[in-house]
C-alpha cells in the first residue's frame, strides 16, 4: 500500500513549500538518529526523509498525488449507504436460531 508522505510530515495536502519544509525540519530534528536513540527513530526518520524528498519536488509530488487519489477512488464505497432504509432495518430471525442461542424471542430491544 502507498505511503501518505502528508501524514508522515504532519501536513495537508495543500500546504505550501515553505510548510512541507518547516514540518519536514522539525521532524528530522524529532526523529535524528543521533538525537533520539529510541528503537524506531532512525527508521522513522528515513520515512520522513523519504517524504520530503517526494513532497519537496514538483514532479514527484504531482504523482504522489495522483496515486493518493486513484488510492481514494479505489477504495470509496461503490454505493453510498441509505441511512433511513438502515434506521427502519428490523433483523428477523427465526424462533429456532433464538433456542439455539438462549435467547428469548420475545425480547424487545428498546
Amino acid at each position: 500500500m502507498a505511503t501518505n508522505y502528508y501524514l508522515v510530515l504532519g501536513v495537508p495536502q495543500n500546504a505550501s513549500p515553505i510548510d512541507i519544509k518547516r514540518a519536514y525540519r522539525q521532524q528530522a530534528l524529532l526523529y535524528h538518529p543521533d538525537i533520539n536513540h529510541r528503537k524506531h527513530a532512525a527508521e522513522i526518520f528515513r520515512l520522513v526523509r523519504e517524504a520530503y524528498g517526494v513532497l519537496s519536488n514538483p514532479d514527484s509530488k504531482r504523482r504522489h498525488d495522483s496515486e493518493l487519489r486513484d488510492l481514494e477512488h479505489r477504495m470509496a464505497p461503490h454505493k453510498t449507504i441509505d441511512w433511513e432504509t438502515l434506521r427502519n432495518f428490523k433483523l428477523r430471525v427465526p424462533p429456532k436460531v433464538y433456542k439455539k442461542i438462549n435467547i428469548d424471542p420475545t425480547f424487545k430491544n428498546g
